[in-house]
């Protein structure tokens, strides 16, 4: 948690309570290497902060080939955009390169924060 800690830290000017609030919305997950967090056409309703190891973000164009976006590293958010959309349906792929550790929070979690702390509103 501490290099999330640091990370909305060094966003916005935060008091250390509600930095304790917005953090304790986070929860651990471990992926092994080729493990996905995410698939194409899946429900998108995660924000995730990668806490070690490395990320893939990809889909499958129209073509049938993978197209790769980008590799998030440690102290990166990452998500599908479609998470803000009402209906959330990932148009990327999220997977694991190597061994990961993965802090994510649900979208509900992240607008009951926003709604609390209105210091970070400008963060959406």
């Amino acid at each position: 948690m501490d290099k999330l800690r640091s990370y909305i830290s060094s966003l916005v000017d935060i008091s250390q309570t509600d930095l304790d609030s917005i953090c304790s919305n986070f929860k651990k997950v471990k992926l092994k290497k080729s493990d996905f967090f995410l698939k194409q056409g899946d429900v998108s309703d995660y924000i995730i902060f990668v806490n070690s190891g490395l990320l893939r973000k990809f889909a499958i164009n129209d073509k049938g080939q993978e197209v790769t976006y980008f590799f998030p590293e440690v102290g990166t958010l990452v998500s599908s955009l479609s998470i803000f959309q009402p209906i959330s349906i990932s148009e990327v792929s999220i997977q694991a390169v190597i061994d990961s550790e993965l802090l994510i929070i649900h979208r509900n979690d992240l607008n009951n924060i926003y709604q609390k702390a209105t210091q970070i509103q400008y963060l959406r």
